[in-house]
């Protein structure tokens, strides 16, 4: 058994979109035990890390469940509720021999490739690496391998709740930045999408291990989707983006934002979120006129005023596009430009980033232009930029905060993440008096981060 390695696996019952995920049965076989029978080949210390705020009964669950497993070395571990990467060093500061790196697993990845994790194991520990993934292989096969002091560096430097950690373990700014992106075998590098993350994921893993049998391997699995998936994987296929409108009362030019990408909803390259912030009866009439006629487009109703920044955040935990983008109801993307090529060229020009903002235009309440081409390095406008959705869903924007959402979120990422622009307007924001921006200035002077 190699001492300097440890698998840790961040469990908790309280999932948001699956109900009890760990515990859901898949193959008459609970995902907890897809995992720990996969991974026990690798003969590495095992260590499920779970909330201190657990019931019994909860408690009894997992205990029961890797006890029953084929795992020989284990340990449950217990630590912050709320933030698993404070959990785990936690664990860490515990440990009376600390291991040099540490296999990161979660629910999502319950098809883990021992064989592969033995390959990228002993290349990370070569090239004494910070950071290692295998990003071509099948998603839901895959695990990270992270040096423990990224690890430990992150802990000390984030003191909010971190739940998907990767953004902060690696990168020019950890103690070990060297990465590690290793190709698998070829018989298991697909494009394929069998991570666990919404009910239509869980029909697709059933269908294959009732075909299949729980037991099969990554390299089966892969050559039954080769014959099936066009039956198969358009049942949990995604949008490529995911654009999300915040509306209280003033819905004007809703109508003018929502035609800019009507065509792509209805052609499910997007998915549209409307979060009405407890608007007037009148407002919300309108909204359900104007987009009431596509599955793609998910209406949520505030029980009361959140403000944009508290909305936005739920419309986050919904999102299924692999990039998120919100407009604000009284702007539109540029007439000049198909929403197509807006999307495929921000994309392309992120390079490696998490997130791009674009130029814009100015215009008024009628739609003549004010002032042409305004760099998005003056006000890095939140809206209209595109950004990855699971790093925006770890960093969410600031709870309860009604004004300068953007001005706070480019605060906390300028000096740490990659940001990326294109300078030409893709989008047009409107100036008019019934702007959040031109009222209240009183108010939004008190809270400007």
């Amino acid at each position: 058994m190699n001492n300097e390695v440890r698998i840790i696996i961040c469990s908790t019952p309280y999932s948001r979109r699956l109900k009890e995920k760990c515990f859901m049965k898949i193959g008459n076989k609970p995902v907890l035990s897809h995992i720990f029978d996969r991974i026990a080949p690798l003969n590495i210390k095992t260590i499920l890390a779970i909330p201190t705020s657990l019931s019994n009964e909860h408690e009894e669950k997992y205990h029961n469940l890797i006890s029953q497993s084929k795992l020989k070395n284990w340990e449950i571990w217990r630590g912050n509720s709320k933030s698993p990467l404070h959990r785990m060093t936690a664990y860490l500061s515990n440990c009376n021999s600390l291991p040099k790196y540490i296999i990161r697993i979660t629910h999502d990845d319950i098809l883990i490739d021992y064989k592969t994790v033995e390959m990228l194991l002993a290349e990370t520990i070569k090239q004494n690496a910070g950071y290692s993934v295998t990003p071509t292989i099948v998603e839901g096969a895959g695990v990270e391998i992270i040096h423990v002091a990224n690890l430990i560096e992150a802990g000390k430097k984030n003191k909010g709740d971190i739940e998907h950690i990767s953004y902060f373990v690696k990168g020019k700014y950890c103690p070990v930045p060297k990465i590690i992106k290793l190709r698998p075998r070829q018989s298991i590098e697909r494009k394929y999408c069998l991570t666990l993350d919404y009910y239509e994921d869980f029909i697709v893993l059933e269908t294959i291990f009732r075909n299949l049998g729980v037991n099969s391997s990554v390299d089966e699995i892969c050559e039954f989707l080769d014959e099936h998936q066009c039956e198969l994987l358009k049942h949990n296929r995604k949008p490529l983006l995911t654009i999300y409108s915040c509306i209280k009362d003033n819905v004007k030019w809703f109508s003018q934002s929502f035609k800019s990408f009507d065509r792509e909803i209805k052609n499910n390259l997007i998915e549209f979120i409307i979060i009405d912030d407890y608007s007037k009866g009148k407002a919300l009439l309108k909204i359900l006129k104007t987009s009431a006629y596509n599955k793609r487009i998910k209406i949520i109703l505030n029980e009361k005023n959140l403000g944009l920044a508290s909305s936005s955040n739920i419309a986050l935990n919904m999102a299924k596009g692999k990039y998120i983008m919100r407009i604000d109801a009284d702007d539109r993307f540029n007439p000049d430009y198909d929403l197509s090529f807006i999307i495929s060229t921000l994309i392309k020009n992120m390079r490696g980033g998490n997130i791009i903002y674009s130029n814009y235009d100015e215009i008024d309440e009628k739609n003549n232009l004010i002032r042409g081409n305004v760099s998005a390095k003056i006000h890095h406008h939140a809206g209209c930029a595109l950004m990855e959705t699971r790093w925006l869903r770890e960093l969410k924007f600031k709870e309860g905060l009604k004004h300068w959402d953007s001005r706070e979120l480019y605060l906390r990422i300028k000096d740490r993440f990659k940001i990326a622009y294109f300078e030409e307007p893709l989008w047009c924001y409107r100036i008019h008096s019934e702007s959040m921006s031109r009222n209240n200035l009183k108010e939004r002077e008190k809270c400007k981060p």
